[in-house]
């Protein structure tokens, strides 16, 4: 029996427009009703999390935001799990500034940022708000969990990978607007562990949803790890179900109905 469900937001659980759709909520509260924990677990940070959560009525569980860096408990005290080497990413920052990239800094106050263009603006405005971002002196941050850097086009992703210091790990959403850099540790698998300690849950008991590179890690430790039908090629690989629709077809409430709670007759509503 599923006891926790694991959902990624972006371009998984919400659509092209970055709205949930009626299904998907729907999915969401019987889920609830059944028994089952659903924890939100994204890249984003926990400004616009915390919109979702209460617009899904999941106040009463914790979640997992900034893929995994970060404990996010909107009824009590956030916790940061992981976060860089303060040596390695004081040395990061000093050849990002030397090629005058724009890039971000996620601590766990919020976003810090420099030399932003509006590429960098802009995507930190759809997938995180302006609320908590400020410009500022990175080197500042004594904990920092997460760094984006704008890329020029694809084919800068190789070259911006290969920056990444030892033991960091980057991922790219395919034509995103950004490379990620987490030290290794920091990924959605471990953030969604803690919970599962927290709430005596295995994976046996779990489930999972994502479309890129960082969800796989959630996959791992899971009984249905669930690949939307936009995902990424090594994604859909990793996953143990591809489904029939996207992130804009209600995928989310058909892996609940179809696998999950194994309801012909809503099935047929998504």
């Amino acid at each position: 029996m599923i006891k926790l469900f694991a959902v990624d937001m972006d371009d998984t659980f919400l659509d092209k427009n970055d709205n949930m759709s009626k299904e998907n909520i729907q999915a969401v509260r019987d889920l609830v009703d059944a028994g089952v924990k659903v924890v939100i677990n994204s890249g984003r940070t926990e400004v616009l999390m915390r919109e979702h959560i209460h617009d899904l009525g999941l106040e009463d569980v914790k979640h997992v935001a900034v893929n995994g860096a970060l404990i996010l408990d909107v009824k009590g005290e956030n916790e940061l799990i992981s976060y860089f080497n303060k040596e390695d990413y004081d040395n990061f920052i000093k050849i990002l500034r030397r090629e005058n990239r724009g890039f971000f800094c996620f601590h766990k106050d919020g976003i810090m940022y420099e030399n932003a263009d509006e590429k960098l603006m802009n995507h930190i405005k759809r997938f995180h708000t302006l609320k908590m971002a400020c410009e500022g002196d990175t080197l500042s941050l004594d904990k920092c969990c997460r760094v984006a850097v704008v890329r020029n086009n694809e084919e800068d992703v190789p070259y911006l990978r290969s920056l990444a210091p030892k033991g960091v790990y980057t991922t790219a959403r395919p034509f995103g607007s950004c490379v990620s850099y987490m030290p290794d540790g920091l990924n959605k698998a471990n953030g969604l562990k803690v919970l599962m300690d927290e709430y005596g849950i295995t994976s046996e008991e779990v489930a999972s949803i994502g479309d890129q590179e960082v969800d796989t890690y959630m996959f791992d430790i899971s009984k249905y790890a669930f690949a939307v039908k936009n995902s990424d090629e090594k994604t859909k690989q990793r996953a143990n179900i591809v489904l029939p629709r996207t992130n804009n077809e209600n995928a989310f409430a058909y892996a609940v109905y179809k696998y999950i709670l194994k309801d012909e007759n809503k099935l047929k509503l998504v």
